[in-house]
């Protein structure tokens, strides 16, 4: 199983591919770092993550993990850069809203203050999908990664945009209680639509996966 390979006619994911229109070829050692540094960014997450989840008091975890999110959130926007130059054949609208709404998240709603449930329900989700998704990226013809990123999914995105409407309506509740309880239901609701299409586009590439497998 983990040494089965997928043909380049049957490898679905070319996300972090470089597009064959592309004329410069040369960028492939920077997507190859970008997906090794978020691999070692969301690794190190989840390490201070794991510290916090055993001791509830380690402060001290907690906002490592956090600060270390941050900035590997915000690199992410590479991944939007390099659709936007075609050097990728990444989904230029989907990565863009997934992207943005995570750092919308980060920067604003997730801190000390930030239940610790919805912390680790949340970060936890995120972290095991964005493992799995940059590995599948560098070994895109192993159907082992193809595997776990077409099915692990179904699962984890839905833990993690429970856990970021929660976060928002905890800094609802707690900081802007006074505020137009419509703003918030707003912000709410784009969240779900966008997860929505998101969803069904990671169904539309896990379809195409198994059409070429079975």
């Amino acid at each position: 199983l983990f040494n089965m390979k997928l043909s380049k006619k049957e490898s679905t994911d070319s996300t972090i591919s470089i597009n064959p229109r592309s004329n410069n070829k040369y960028l492939n050692p920077f997507l190859f770092l970008h997906c090794i540094s978020q691999i070692i960014g969301w690794i190190y997450i989840l390490y201070e993550l794991i510290k916090y989840s055993l001791n509830y008091h380690d402060s001290v975890s907690l906002a490592k993990c956090l600060y270390i999110l941050k900035y590997t959130q915000l690199l992410q926007y590479f991944d939007v850069i390099f659709a936007f130059f075609k050097i990728t054949k990444t989904n230029l609208f989907a990565s863009l809203i997934q992207i943005s709404g995570r750092v919308m998240s980060v920067l604003i709603f997730y801190n000390e203050h930030t239940p610790r449930k919805i912390i680790l329900l949340t970060i936890y989700a995120w972290g095991i999908s964005e493992i799995i998704r940059f590995f599948s990226y560098l070994f895109k013809d192993k159907y082992i990664t193809q595997l776990l990123r077409y099915n692990l999914f179904i699962i984890l995105y839905p833990c993690g945009v429970i856990g970021e409407l929660l976060a928002i309506e905890y800094y609802r509740a707690n900081f802007y209680e006074d505020s137009p309880i419509l703003y918030w239901r707003l912000v709410q609701i784009l969240f779900v639509i966008f997860f929505l299409y998101l969803y069904a586009y990671l169904f539309k590439n896990r379809k195409k996966f198994y059409s070429k497998v079975i």
